[in-house]
């Protein structure tokens, strides 16, 4: 039930999103239906590569990203969508039996000039690994009901 509007949200605020371990056959099972790149469905290629094996796909990665934020949070948000994600990054390879824990802070907030009963929230978010590495890091906005 979405129940936290744009009066709810605190600039600096961090959410932890919690984690996802990845496993070898759903990696391979996304790779080969949305991004059959070799380094991601080809254990041969992927072991002469620079990554010495099979890593996940960035949009793999990207989809557990999004899964983590709408179970931790969006899903009780009053969110009308997103006008977009202006930064998206992979830092570091993901592979099988990585554990990710996903991260969210609200970054900054203002009433739509255009649509005064939304708020425009600007969050950052990042995966990291179980080695505290960040993996993934993006920043988006969302379009939030306001009270």
């Amino acid at each position: 039930m979405s129940i936290i509007v744009y009066e709810d949200l605190i600039i600096g605020k961090t959410y932890d999103l919690g984690s996802h371990t990845l496993n070898h056959k759903s990696m391979i099972n996304y790779a080969e239906r949305f991004d059959p790149q070799p380094i991601h469905i080809d254990e041969i290629h992927a072991k002469n590569s620079i990554y010495k094996g099979i890593i996940a796909s960035g949009w793999y990665t990207a989809s557990i990203w999004m899964r983590l934020a709408c179970d931790g949070l969006l899903l009780d948000l009053q969110s009308m969508g997103s006008p977009g994600v202006e930064h998206l990054k992979w830092l570091h390879p993901v592979r099988s039996g990585d554990t990710l824990r996903a991260s969210l802070v609200i970054v900054n907030k203002r009433t739509s000039n255009s649509r005064p009963k939304l708020g425009i929230v600007t969050t950052s978010g990042n995966l990291t690994n179980q080695h505290q590495e960040i993996v993934f890091s993006l920043q988006s906005s969302v379009f939030v009901k306001r009270k």
